[in-house]
């Protein structure tokens, strides 16, 4: 596996120079006005919008400079219902909870207004030629076709879906966007299929930020440079930059192993001959002995011209090499709809339920 580690920890290096400036402190500070939910309350937000990434009330919204929409419905949560104590003992907590109610809340899809600081610009620009389509074609070897539509309800960059065997790039972005898009798309489709058990193992923060550094590493080594977009999701999902290093750390071998997953497909192949059997094997092997010889004698013989530049061709092939195309049936059988769970000697051991992935815009 090729060594990815020094990509990693420029992203580490990056994510730390971001903890420490004005625009972070800004974005914390916007963050505390967003409650830390319950399980059961963001159960309950997912179950009404399933797309929902930031969720405040109603006034909460104005004092952020953001109107809730006309003709938005609330989705509604539980809040405590707090009662005064009677003849509390001095020290102790002098209210209690006795029940909950629903009360309203919006997502910040269903408002608009002032801006609010974020640590995360989509990238713009151009990218490298034929790297969207060659990240396409390695999401088909992994059984996802990929979709651009013009736009996400949920208001994403892009989405994975396992079970559909589906990634969708919103078009709508820029070159560059679209590519870093896809190629964190990649990474939850390689490193979070919900049949692999370690899925269930890991926080929604934590596969956010494999996907974000797998994307790093990948643009990175193709001439990208994503920090505007890298350092602030992946310090964000990780809850700041001690978290983000750590996490990094912790799965740097699944990172590497799902970029050099990627980036195989863009080194430089040798030109090969292509053989189906092991006849045909062993027959190559003793031609690409004498291929030279053979060559030479027909310099010396009067023979077709269409079977001199058949040798010729077949000589100067097997200086190059030779590859081998299995003609066994596969292993596995893809669904109809094209999606097969990677395999653990697909990828080694690529370690999992959510139905679906998205990278949320900025």
């Amino acid at each position: 596996m090729r060594d990815h580690s020094g990509l990693l920890e420029e992203l580490s290096a990056g994510i730390a120079e971001l903890h420490s400036s004005e625009k972070w402190t800004q974005y914390l500070d916007v963050q505390s006005k967003f409650y830390a939910y319950s399980p059961n309350n963001v159960m309950l937000i997912m179950l009404q919008n399933p797309y929902a990434t930031r969720v405040a009330g109603y006034h909460a919204w104005q004092e952020m400079g953001r109107q809730v929409m006309a003709r938005e419905s609330a989705l509604r949560i539980l809040a405590p219902l707090k009662y005064k104590k009677e003849d509390a003992p001095e020290g102790e907590k002098t209210s209690e909870i006795r029940g909950f109610k629903l009360v309203p809340v919006f997502d910040i899809s269903q408002t608009e207004g002032r801006d609010l600081p974020d640590v995360v610009s989509r990238l713009e620009g151009l990218a490298p030629e034929g790297v969207f389509n060659t990240l396409t074609q390695f999401a088909g070897t992994i059984g996802f076709r990929v979709e651009r539509p013009q736009s996400l309800a949920s208001g994403a960059n892009g989405d994975t879906t396992h079970a559909l065997g589906r990634i969708r790039v919103v078009a709508s972005n820029s070159e560059a966007q679209e590519v870093k898009t896809l190629a964190h798309e990649i990474g939850h489709a390689l490193l979070h299929d919900p049949e692999i058990p370690v899925t269930n193992e890991l926080s929604r923060g934590l596969k956010e930020l494999e996907a974000e550094s797998t994307a790093y590493v990948i643009c990175v080594a193709l001439g990208m440079d994503t920090s505007d977009y890298s350092f602030g999701y992946v310090a964000g999902w990780a809850g700041g930059a001690p978290e983000a290093i750590q996490g990094i750390k912790e799965s740097t071998s699944r990172i590497q192993k799902a970029a050099t997953a990627v980036l195989k497909v863009f080194e430089v192949e040798m030109p090969v001959v292509e053989v189906t059997d092991d006849t045909v094997v062993e027959m190559a092997a003793e031609l690409s002995a004498v291929a030279g010889t053979m060559f030479r004698k027909v310099e010396h013989r009067t023979q077709d011209l269409v079977e001199r530049e058949r040798v010729e061709g077949f000589a100067d092939a097997f200086n190059e090499g030779v590859r081998v195309v299995s003609v066994n049936p596969p292993l596995r059988v893809i669904a109809p709809n094209g999606y097969r769970p990677l395999s653990a000697k697909e990828i080694e051991v690529l370690d999992g339920p959510t139905e679906s992935w998205r990278e949320f815009s900025a």
